[in-house]
């Protein structure tokens, strides 16, 4: 930004999540740096949908933004499927530090 470089702002993952947040770095971007923002959400089959009706949708040629607090998407857990991986992680206790109950 501070280069004044033109660039288009988008997001690649395919869900409604990913394009809505996105689509809100582009808003906090200054309009003279930026170029495009598109919706990749758009092309895939409405059962791959993960926020029906919710996020950045196209509207009389144009993309609208939820006019609610946060992102505006909350994905429906029972559309996500189970999880392709579970990571956990044990972290060494810091010395010096004690944990009031």
């Amino acid at each position: 930004v501070n280069l004044g470089w033109r660039m288009h702002i988008e997001a690649v993952g395919g869900t409604v999540l990913a394009d809505t947040a996105a689509l809100h770095l582009a808003l906090s971007t200054p309009e003279r740096c930026r170029m495009a923002s598109w919706l990749s959400h758009m092309h895939f089959p409405e059962e791959c949908d993960i926020a029906p009706g919710q996020g950045a949708r196209l509207k009389d040629g144009l993309i609208r933004l939820p006019d609610v607090p946060g992102i505006g998407v909350v994905p429906d857990e029972a559309r996500l499927g189970p999880p392709a991986a579970v990571y956990t992680a044990t972290l060494p206790p810091v010395q010096g530090l004690r944990v009031s109950e």
